[in-house]
């Protein structure tokens, strides 16, 4: 054996060279989707957060799939995995708790809503008023009303521009004989505690020759901050009557609009 075959023989056999063929490259893929899986807790802070786990998700599923493509040159597939793991727990609890307390704000709303319907059919405006206001203006809900409106000037002002209007009229001038059914929700917008969600219902009633008629209403609610004298911290904010869904066609449109006229 030449002298060059002995040095290569002996240099193959070295610490270093053993290290050399044994050495993997990190994923960059990995640690990015690792560090993003970290993050991804800011999910819960609103659907603007969703982004972070989504990214993650992605990015660690490219990740595993480089590492399994190098499996002989490339690690970090336990660090994919694990901000994997992060990312569809943080992802999943997100989602979960937004659908969650969407529907109880609805829900909330729905019932200020049918109350405040329900008043009107029994011919009690004051107290449909007063789910009109502010928390903080409301008064109880009692026999004492009377005496507030006939005292505050102010108050009567309110009370008067609230009966113009005609979806309030067309409710008490039904009452009973208003059959008011939630319909859809239309809508939910605004920060957490200050939500704004607009409800569409169905209000049928028979006229004067026994034939049944309905049409469509959207109530606008408004959530404020929970006051301690007053634990109803939803308002009517606006209502309208006669409004026609999208889906309908031209010929309901006008049927709906005729309806509207008559009332």
């Amino acid at each position: 054996m030449s002298e060059s075959d002995l040095k290569s023989a002996h240099l193959s056999e070295s610490p270093e060279a053993e290290a050399c063929e044994q050495y993997h490259s990190v994923s960059g893929l990995a640690l990015f989707g690792l560090i993003l899986g970290l993050l991804s807790p800011l999910a819960l802070t609103g659907p603007s957060g969703w982004l972070v786990p989504a990214v993650a998700i992605v990015i660690c599923l490219a990740a595993l799939v480089r590492i399994r493509i190098k499996a002989e040159a490339m690690i970090g597939r336990k660090a994919a995995v694990f901000g994997l793991l992060l990312a569809v727990l943080c992802g999943t609890a997100a989602v979960s708790q937004w659908l969650a307390n969407r529907w109880m704000v609805e829900r909330q709303a729905r019932g200020i809503a049918t109350a405040w319907f329900d008043l009107l059919a029994d011919d009690q405006p004051l107290k449909a008023h007063q789910l009109s206001l502010v928390p903080g203006e409301r008064k109880p809900l009692d026999g004492t009303l009377l005496h507030i409106y006939q005292r505050g000037p102010k108050r009567r002002e309110e009370l008067d521009q609230f009966l113009s209007e005609p979806l309030v009229r067309t409710i008490l001038a039904l009452g009973k004989k208003a059959d008011i059914r939630y319909y859809d929700c239309k809508g939910i917008w605004g920060p957490p505690g200050k939500e704004n969600v607009q409800e569409i219902y169905s209000i049928s009633f028979e006229d004067k020759d026994g034939k049944k008629k309905t049409f469509f209403a959207s109530v606008l609610l408004r959530r404020f901050p929970p006051d301690l004298e007053n634990n109803i911290n939803w308002v009517v904010a606006s209502s309208e009557g006669g409004i026609r869904r999208p889906w309908l066609s031209e010929e309901e449109a006008k049927k709906m609009s005729a309806v509207k006229d008559e009332l």
